[in-house]
């Protein structure tokens, strides 16, 4: 396991993310860097969420 997958006391798993939607918006902006920012759900109580990934341009 590396840093990048382990924050704190929850284990993050991202190596199913899909980024073939976001090439054709790179080439149309002609930029190949973005904050990829992943926002869980707020539930309450929970030990674990489906997380939703943003590309910010």
């Amino acid at each position: 396991m590396s840093a990048a997958e382990f924050a704190g006391p929850s284990l993050h798993l991202l190596n199913y993310l899909q980024f073939e939607d976001l090439v054709p918006l790179c080439e149309a902006e002609d930029r190949w860097t973005f904050l990829c920012v992943v926002a869980p759900l707020r539930l309450p109580a929970a030990t674990g969420s489906p997380v939703n990934p943003i590309a910010i341009l």
